[in-house]
């Protein structure tokens, strides 16, 4: 049970050492000189100005220990404080009607190892730091209700269990933001640098900026967007990635990044600006880069089917800042709506989806979008297209955006194919397997 002082903290929490394997809640910054905190929180009106919230109390600590001892899963070298610090942002629309909001903005560092208990695993540190800021809206302004975290999933054939795998739960996915409204943070922190950036936000805003008293500030604004849910019940498979259809929808504000580095950009792209991969989909591979064709893909998964059972229709967008594609493809501010390209295919054929694509020119770069699209496993891949090649119809003069409507006209049937045993249903245009594999 989760029990709320109602009272605002005193003092930020000192810098996080890089070298520790932690996992940390970030709160308020409380001076002018704090690191590794929240320096603000609010929603941006239509009309370009920032209502800053303001944290209205802190959860009872709920430390995060992995352990076989103990039988719970968590960090298995170190140690995470779970803070739930609860902010009001005046103007904020939830689906409980209320402002309040509690804060899950977490910086882990490259060191900590992570303990799957129902499993039994240990898995290996992962090298590099990761962080996460996002929002989970809440009834009141204590936070929780009487072990109520989300909305009730009305007509859920199946049980649900808490995080022990053990004890039945009632069924509740997070509560809707509205997808109309604008939500900004500003962060702090003392070492952190992210080089990638995944979200679930629409018109996303990543901005770095050095602190003369040390650190960086990272500002991140966008719209709350969709993105599937699936509840853990002992009846379904805990492999989300063999469920076609997901349980439920819900928008959320949530962010995630890794440390710099990052694996795909050119190494002498790696300080022109954080390129930031965003969508509907339900997780997303790394991106690799492929020099000899100066192609960026990245693989993007989400159940095949919504909770209605209908197709689930695909959002993606990519927003680079001006100077990373002019680094990473040699395109110069002026061409790069006429010549950078977006496709979408399904990466076991190779054969292209249909999607509407767009490009338009952001304050800060390009944002490509990618959308209506059907999962459960696309590709997204951006490239340059040769000079002088053919240029979307719709461009013309100072166009400031490109739209383009990509089709496949063709007859589709599924084929079984077998790859060094592994033996899969292929929708393609043709009665042939893809390269590599053979029919069954």
């Amino acid at each position: 049970m989760l029990i709320s002082t109602i009272t605002a903290p005193v003092t930020s929490a000192a810098p996080i050492p890089r070298e520790l394997p932690t996992w940390r809640w970030l709160e308020k910054c409380v001076s002018e000189t704090d690191l590794d905190c929240i320096e603000a929180l609010g929603v941006v009106t239509s009309d370009g100005i920032f209502l800053p919230g303001r944290p209205t109390g802190l959860s009872r600590p709920n430390p995060v220990r992995g352990s076989r001892e103990l039988q719970n899963s968590g960090i298995f070298n170190g140690d995470g404080t779970h803070t739930n610090e609860t902010w009001q942002l005046p103007g904020l629309k939830n689906e409980y009607g209320t402002e309040y909001v509690i804060t899950e903005f977490t910086l882990m560092t490259g060191t900590t190892q992570w303990y799957d208990f129902p499993n039994d695993i240990v898995y290996p540190a992962p090298g590099f730091a990761s962080a996460g800021a996002g929002i989970l809206p809440v009834p009141t302004r204590e936070g929780f209700a009487n072990g109520l975290w989300g909305v009730p999933l009305s007509n859920f054939p199946y049980e649900c269990v808490t995080q022990n795998f053990v004890n039945p739960m009632q069924c509740q996915r997070e509560a809707n933001l509205d997808p109309n409204q604008v939500i900004r943070a500003v962060i702090r922190y003392s070492w952190y640098q992210a080089g990638s950036v995944v979200s679930h936000l629409r018109d996303n805003v990543y901005v770095v900026e050095p602190i003369t008293t040390g650190g960086t500030r990272v500002t991140i604004e966008g719209r709350p967007g969709e993105r599937p849910y699936f509840m853990d019940s002992l009846a379904l498979s805990r492999n989300y990635f063999d469920r076609g259809k997901s349980d439920a929808l819900f928008y959320g504000w949530r962010i995630n990044s890794t440390e710099a580095p990052d694996s795909f950009s050119v190494e002498r792209c790696r300080s022109s600006g954080v390129p930031i991969m965003t969508g509907n989909m339900f997780s997303a591979s790394t991106p690799i880069w492929r020099p000899t064709e100066g192609e960026l893909s990245v693989n993007v998964w989400a159940p095949h089917l919504d909770p209605e059972g209908r197709p689930y229709r695909g959002y993606y967008e990519g927003n680079f800042p001006n100077d990373y594609i002019s680094c990473m493809w040699g395109l110069p501010e002026q061409e790069v709506l006429t010549r950078f390209v977006v496709s979408v295919t399904e990466p076991v054929t190779g054969e292209p989806t249909v999607a509407t694509m767009s490009l338009q020119k952001t304050s800060t770069g390009v944002r490509i979008t990618a959308a209506n699209f059907t999962y459960s496993t696309e590709q997204i891949t951006f490239k340059r297209r040769a000079a002088g090649g053919p240029t979307s119809p719709s461009v013309s003069g100072s166009a400031t955006s490109v739209d383009t409507q990509v089709k496949v006209k063709k007859t589709k049937k599924k084929v079984t194919c077998i790859k060094q045993g592994e033996v899969r249903k292929i929708t393609r245009s043709t009665g042939n397997c893809p390269r590599g594999w053979k029919r069954g």
